[in-house]
């Protein structure tokens, strides 16, 4: 078994005389019964599970730029408008699918049977505070759930990219949102401030407005809690002013696709998270407005959503951004249901695996328990890889070379299913010794003697093969 991660964030190709003109693909002219020719093992992309497959993460902003034209997203203006600053981190640098497509064959030589992709849904392309803006590079801030985004090119490009990769035996797989869309909802109450702080179900109940005491709205609500989450008792939700006054600006009325996306009643519109607690799951991130997932519309409309990618475009799997912010009645119907529909389509192992961003492994264990995740990424892995590789903890150094046998307990599941992921600790490392002009070479700090080549054994006892970076 083989599932390794290459690290691709940052890693954005310059231009062919970087790598050499070996690395520009001729994809465009592939044989369709091609397949992956430095993994002649590997079964054809349907009928391989994942635990066959190694794993390329990309975003693909920083990847290649297949695509000039494409750089500014058709828009004009300046990076305000547009996002592209290729000088500035935090704007659209010109990666997109069509460099993607390039360098197939580099991914190909590298040994990847399978891509995944940070999101690539349109986006609202910069937000933030006056002086503070940024750029939706990375993809979380989705207006239109149907569409690429124009910075990446064409529902088009993602069907060829598809095509090319499958005939190489490359899987494709989408990292996908459920939690919230990008911050189009502002609220009466915060105009002309940047957080709006979080208003409790206690003190701001769905059935007052304003407060307790105020005038009540939505007679005959009962809640939202799971024996309460059905059409007919969500039908008596009518107003979404129980704790702020959401409204939508003119300009964007009609900005998220599918339509119904763009009611405040389908969103929490409690003010700001601090990721504790209630508003975890309730908050606004950042001021993304947070999708009510318990609302049965809202459940049904991300199901329909993510099977159309999945009938029109072969997706061969999803990562789950933002999982433990989403409550867990909706993952017990989303994941069953989103598997069996690509079953339906010939895809048995069409596969989900959540992040859930908590080094806990109870908490971890209960999105595989309970929520029917088939796996969540094992951030209780990365944790401790981090403190040991970077933080400098050289007598907490055998807990990563422990099999997780009380997390298999926890789960009742190999840990096979539990993928590590290396990235955060990664992105970390590199801030560490950058700030600080060190070689990147943490393995070093992490025991006297034999950590590095005990970390391949590490790595596997949790459940995987070899781990490789670029």
């Amino acid at each position: 078994m083989i599932f390794a991660f290459f690290i691709a964030l940052g890693t954005f190709f310059q231009g062919a005389e970087a790598h050499g003109q070996s690395l520009i693909s001729n994809s465009k002219e592939i044989d369709p019964k091609i397949t992956n020719k430095n993994a002649p093992h590997l079964l054809p992309v349907k009928n391989r599970p994942i635990k066959d497959d190694v794993i390329y993460f990309m975003l693909p902003d920083r990847f290649y730029n297949g695509d000039p034209a494409n750089d500014r997203g058709g828009m004009a203006g300046s990076r305000l408008d547009h996002g592209f600053d290729p000088t500035h981190k935090a704007f659209y640098h010109g990666g997109d699918l069509r460099g993607v497509i390039e360098k197939l064959d580099y991914l190909e030589d590298l040994g990847v049977s399978a891509i995944w992709m940070a999101p690539i849904f349109k986006n609202k392309p910069v937000q933030g505070p006056k002086g503070q803006e940024s750029a939706a590079y990375h993809g979380y801030w989705i207006t239109d759930f149907t569409r690429i985004d124009p910075h990446f090119g064409s529902n088009q490009d993602l069907k060829d990219l598809i095509r090319l990769a499958h005939a190489r035996g490359i899987k494709v797989i989408f990292d996908i949102i459920t939690n919230h869309t990008a911050d189009v909802i502002q609220y009466q109450e915060c105009q002309g401030e940047n957080i709006c702080p979080y208003r409790s179900l206690a003190d701001y109940p769905y059935t007052t407005r304003g407060d307790r005491d105020g005038p009540a709205i939505n007679p005959g609500f009962m809640g939202d809690d799971p024996r309460h989450q059905t059409p007919g008792n969500f039908a008596r939700l009518t107003r979404p002013d129980w704790a702020y006054r959401p409204f939508v600006p003119e300009a964007e009325a009609d900005i998220k696709v599918p339509q119904w996306l763009n009611d405040p009643i389908y969103y929490h519109n409690r003010g700001e998270t601090t990721f504790r607690g209630e508003n975890s799951l309730y908050g606004d991130f950042a001021g993304l407005d947070d999708l009510f997932t318990e609302h049965p519309r809202a459940l049904d409309g991300m199901i329909e959503i993510y099977k159309f990618w999945i009938k029109e475009f072969g997706i061969d799997g999803f990562r789950i951004d933002t999982v433990r912010h989403v409550n867990m009645a909706f993952w017990q119907r989303f994941v069953p249901e989103i598997r069996a529909y690509a079953a339906t389509l010939g895809n048995p192992h069409f596969y989900v695996f959540g992040e859930v961003y908590d080094p806990d492994p109870k908490a971890l264990s209960q999105f595989v328990r309970d929520g029917k995740f088939p796996a969540v990424l094992d951030f209780g892995f990365q944790s401790i890889a981090q403190k040991v590789l970077i933080d400098g903890a050289p007598r907490r150094c055998w807990r990563i070379f422990l099999p997780p046998t009380g997390f298999i307990k926890v789960i009742g599941a190999m840990p096979a299913f539990c993928p590590p992921f290396w990235a955060i600790m990664i992105w970390a490392a590199l801030g560490i010794f950058s700030s600080k002009n060190l070689a990147p070479m943490p393995m070093t700090r992490c025991c006297s003697s034999g950590c590095a080549w005990l970390m391949p054994d590490a790595f596997r006892a949790r459940g995987a093969g070899d781990l490789f970076w670029r």
